[in-house]
């Protein structure tokens, strides 16, 4: 059986937002070995936020015309 040493392996870096370890750039994480990186809560904090101002557009005016906009469904759309 061949094993192959550590530095053969290509290293994943899990970068979270307000995790344990500092979340570091792309040359960073490239200057220490690392060359797949994954951000799996980013998207989801990105997600919030536009759900957040959808929501307090809504409180707001009572309509959803802006909402809309932003998202390019057809005026006509019942969705």
């Amino acid at each position: 059986m061949h094993h192959r040493r550590a530095a053969d392996r290509t290293l994943l870096a899990n970068m979270v937002e307000k995790g344990r370890t500092p979340v570091l750039t792309k040359p960073e994480l490239e200057s220490i070995g690392y060359r797949l990186a994954i951000f799996p809560v980013t998207a989801m904090l990105a997600a919030r936020q536009a759900m957040a101002g959808a929501y307090a557009h809504l409180a707001a005016t009572g309509r959803r015309t802006a909402i809309r906009r932003r998202l390019r469904l057809p005026a006509n759309s019942r969705n």
